[in-house]
């Protein structure tokens, strides 16, 4: 998801579930991550 509320400041937000991707490798756990991104511009 993205906002920008004006021209100079954009904010980002992502989220994702993959699930349990290589279970050998990565010990059976889930692989999740958040994504979270600000930008300011003069």
């Amino acid at each position: 998801m993205a906002w920008a509320p004006s021209k100079n400041v954009s904010l980002t937000a992502a989220y994702v579930d993959l699930g349990r991707v290589v279970p050998a490798t990565t010990n059976n756990k889930k692989q999740t991550g958040v994504y979270v991104s600000a930008q300011f511009a003069l």
